[in-house]
């Protein structure tokens, strides 16, 4: 379905229908036409992290993004250096779809290409309203 952009007149009337919460409708209108298209931005970027995460674990050891997925540094980190780090996005994003944070097990699935697009690709439920 195409996009849909409405005008400053259009919203102006939308307002007055909906005693000025035009946003209630505009929400209502959107989540009518694209039920199954919509993805919140946690689950979208946790997608966008394990394609990439997965990508890299298919790459050969030589390669340096593999290199770096797999590696590890033994000193605790500096005072003042950010918390979230990449290894502790992906976590998040793994226990988000489901999948063991496991180096070797989710680099055992992420392997076969399909079964880590199906995991990996899934649309939420949409909450019961």
């Amino acid at each position: 379905m195409a996009e849909v952009h409405f005008t400053a007149s259009q919203l102006r009337v939308i307002r007055k229908q909906e005693n000025g919460r035009p946003r209630d409708f505009l929400g209502r209108f959107f989540f009518a036409n694209y039920p199954n298209d919509i993805l919140d931005i946690d689950s979208y970027f946790h997608n966008r992290i394990l394609r990439w995460a997965g990508h890299v674990a298919r790459m050969p050891m030589s390669r340096a993004p593999r290199q770096l997925l797999t590696g590890w540094v033994s000193h605790s980190r500096p005072i003042g250096c950010p918390q979230m780090t990449w290894g502790r996005t992906l976590e998040n994003a793994l226990k988000s779809k489901g999948i063991s944070k496991d180096l070797d097990e989710w680099i055992a699935i992420a392997k076969d290409r399909s079964k880590w697009r199906q995991l990996t690709h899934s649309i939420p439920k949409p909450p019961d309203a």
